[in-house]
């Protein structure tokens, strides 16, 4: 178990007060260097978990998992933790930042940091277009429903997590992907 990285890539949220983002590049390059490092220590398998879930953040980190493995002999694997929750069992659909998930998640861990549970946002985004600035799309911040979040669901979703790392590391630990 290492240290965690404290920073990533946020790129639909950085011109939010309070944001502090790095570029896709850095991200990769530095994930790609710290991989490159445990194989030369001698780990054979290596698996990068990360609670942001942002698509160029985990473009970068699968990226840099790819780059390493193809320096060196050894599994990487990367998973965000809400790749682990099912979504299915989740109230509000399309839950994002700062939605029932996250809220749940945070009366669990820090209650002291809710501070209330505002309307849920839904905004709309384009489809294609790449922008600069979505402030004024995403209005509070909030993408998706945070008024029906509790601890218990909190736990739930912990939990879930929970299993799915551990389900992560069996896939990592078998032998079913290595070649034949």
């Amino acid at each position: 178990l290492a240290p965690p990285l404290y920073y990533g890539v946020c790129r639909s949220t950085r011109a939010f007060p309070g944001t502090i983002t790095v570029g896709h590049d850095a991200l990769r390059a530095y994930a790609k260097d710290l991989l490159v490092s445990f194989a030369d220590s001698g780990f054979s398998r290596v698996m990068i978990l990360t609670g942001h879930a942002g698509g160029q953040h985990m473009a970068a980190l699968e990226e840099a998992g790819q780059m390493a493995v193809e320096e060196r002999d050894f599994r990487v694997s990367v998973v965000s933790l809400f790749d682990l929750i099912d979504f299915s069992a989740v109230e509000t659909p399309h839950d994002g930042h700062a939605g029932e998930v996250e809220t749940s998640l945070m009366m669990v861990i820090r209650p002291d940091l809710v501070k209330g549970r505002p309307d849920g946002h839904f905004p709309r985004r384009p489809r294609f277009m790449i922008m600069k600035d979505v402030r004024h799309l995403m209005g509070n911040g909030i993408m998706g429903n945070p008024q029906p979040a509790s601890p218990e669901k909190g736990r739930k979703y912990f939990q879930m997590a929970v299993d799915g790392v551990k389900a992560a590391l069996e896939e990592l630990e078998s032998e079913e992907w290595t070649k034949k």
